[in-house]
């Protein structure tokens, strides 16, 4: 991020609490997304604006292809790549509707959510050619430790300070992500 400052905490207290249920509610997601994939014998999921569209197969049919599940009235296949196989639910069929209502039943804990509940939503960081210039906080987990990362505003200061959290300088942080390996 340029001309901007990050600064770095660890996570504690509140925000700890809110970012474990974070991580626990997007592994869940992710488990429900795996789980359909692997009934229908899938090699990958398509995935636009956090919604699964599409299921992409290494051959045509599918290696055990089961035409009660993988019915052609269920799915229909879309334009990729030759050596892929991609099917679409039919959301306008009673199955692919069932289909679609499965993935949806653990909806995606979207970032908004998680800045909500920290109290650090996403900043104005000033302008620029296009309009303004954004920035939104993140963590990542380092050893035992949750890391946040929180933009810095054009005056220097951070643009927020979550809660139950003790900050760390920017050498700490690479050092801690440098003794985990992280790709640095």
């Amino acid at each position: 991020m340029s001309n901007t400052d990050m600064h770095y905490y660890v996570a504690g207290g509140l925000s700890l609490d809110v970012v474990t249920a974070y991580i626990a509610k997007t592994e869940a997601h992710h488990q429900r997304w795996e789980d359909v994939q692997k009934e229908l014998g899938a090699a990958n999921l398509v995935v636009r604006d956090d919604m699964v569209v599409a299921f992409a197969f290494d051959a045509d049919p599918p290696p055990d292809y089961d035409p009660l599940v993988l019915r052609p009235y269920t799915f229909k296949k879309v334009k990729f790549p030759p050596s892929v196989v991609v099917l679409c639910p039919r959301l306008n069929r009673k199955a692919g509707k069932a289909l679609g209502a499965r993935l949806d039943e653990c909806p995606y804990p979207y970032d908004s959510l998680f800045e909500q509940a920290t109290g650090l939503g996403m900043k104005v960081l000033g302008p620029s050619v296009r309009g303004a210039r954004l920035a939104s906080m993140g963590f990542e987990k380092l050893g035992e430790d949750i890391i946040l990362t929180i933009p810095g505003m054009p005056n220097g200061e951070s643009a927020g300070f979550p809660t139950g959290s003790r900050g760390i300088s920017r050498s700490a942080y690479w050092l801690m992500r440098e003794k985990e390996g992280a790709n640095v």
